[in-house]
């Protein structure tokens, strides 16, 4: 079954039926949360077994076939168009590969659980600190007009 048609069929269902709706909240809610809330510990264990740099590169190993497989399934690209694959290179190593490298050496001193709710806050210290940098070269960021400023808009589909 093509993956959009899958998506609409369960939208739908859920839509029509409350306590279905309640119940696939519910089980994608324990399946971030136990994703997510595993990661830390697994990450504490593989530290006492491998360095830190093997350990992120195993993690990605791992998940790589999985995102490879849910970009085909879904029929999505993984790489970005060709003009912008510098960019993409750039954002995987700063963005991915050093950032959790670096929390695993973090939690060489720091226990797991402080290690998830320090990282759990990084999303709204990016927001913050986005807005901080950026909002007078992309006022579109900072609730203004880009049009009226002719601030690029970035389209990764093409």
């Amino acid at each position: 079954m093509e993956p959009s048609r899958c998506l609409l069929m369960i939208r739908g269902l859920v839509k029509k039926n409350k306590i279905i709706e309640v119940i696939v909240i519910t089980i994608l809610f324990l399946a971030v949360s136990l994703t997510w809330g595993t990661t830390w510990m697994a990450m504490k264990i593989a530290l006492s077994s491998v360095p830190p740099v093997f350990a992120t590169g195993l993690r990605f190993f791992i998940a790589a076939p999985v995102l490879i497989i849910m970009a085909k399934w879904s029929r999505k690209p993984l790489m970005f168009p060709k003009g912008k694959r510098r960019f993409q290179m750039v954002l995987s190593l700063f963005y991915f590969a050093v950032p959790f490298t670096l929390m695993i050496y973090g939690e060489e001193t720091v226990s797991s659980g402080m290690a998830s709710l320090l990282f759990s806050v990084m999303p709204v210290a990016i927001v913050i600190s986005s807005w901080f940098f950026w909002a007078r070269d992309y006022p579109d960021a900072a609730g203004g007009d880009s049009h009226r400023y002719d601030c690029p808009k970035y389209n990764y589909s093409s």
